[in-house]
């Protein structure tokens, strides 16, 4: 075989190996991701109270400034499911004023150590985060328990702080409502 005759040779190799592998190993194929269904709130409740207002779902109760998305009436018992598929949002606005000359970063810093000082024990976060809520400063903290989870914003408004804090199970369905109602803040 001369020089040209084995190169072509091995091309002609290379192609069929090329062309075998192709149709020999299986092709994986990749599942598109599924898509959420949108969550209507075409029939949901709106709060306002002057500072801000949302949407919620209709079968919520909204109770003294605190939303559940079941009757405030049950009893949690220690050490049970309790919160299986249920949620509980409390917002309002944090004691006192921020000094304007403060970062949110920097309030919150001093807040958790206020936190630790006066008794109510270390805040254990999860993740912290800082991201623009409705137009506003923002951080995001999650926490996790041995019952439940917990999504909190604390949300810059001029001098103060305001919070909205989601306790309960966040499981993904959950999340999407939670998130969907959090859509819906207007200050």
């Amino acid at each position: 075989m001369d020089r040209k005759t084995g190169l072509a040779f091995l091309v002609l190799v290379a192609i069929l190996a090329f062309v075998g592998f192709r149709y020999l190993i299986p092709k994986t194929k990749v599942a598109p991701a599924p898509t959420p269904t949108p969550i209507s709130i075409s029939d949901w409740k709106t709060f306002s109270n002057g500072e801000y207002s949302f949407k919620f779902p209709a079968n919520w109760v909204l109770q003294n400034g605190t939303l559940y998305s079941y009757s405030p009436n049950e009893v949690q018992v220690k050490d049970t499911n309790f919160w299986d598929n249920k949620i509980k949002i409390e917002m309002g606005k944090m004691g006192g004023t921020k000094d304007p000359k403060q970062t949110l970063e920097g309030w919150f810093a001093d807040y958790k150590i206020l936190e630790e000082k006066t008794g109510a024990g270390p805040i254990d976060i999860a993740t912290q985060k800082s991201i623009i809520f409705t137009g506003k400063k923002a951080i995001v903290t999650t926490m996790k328990s041995d019952q439940a989870e917990s999504q909190t914003y604390y949300v810059e408004k001029g001098t103060y702080v305001y919070f909205i804090s989601a306790l309960g199970d966040l499981n993904s369905t959950n999340q999407a409502i939670l998130d969907r109602i959090m859509s819906t803040f207007e200050w």
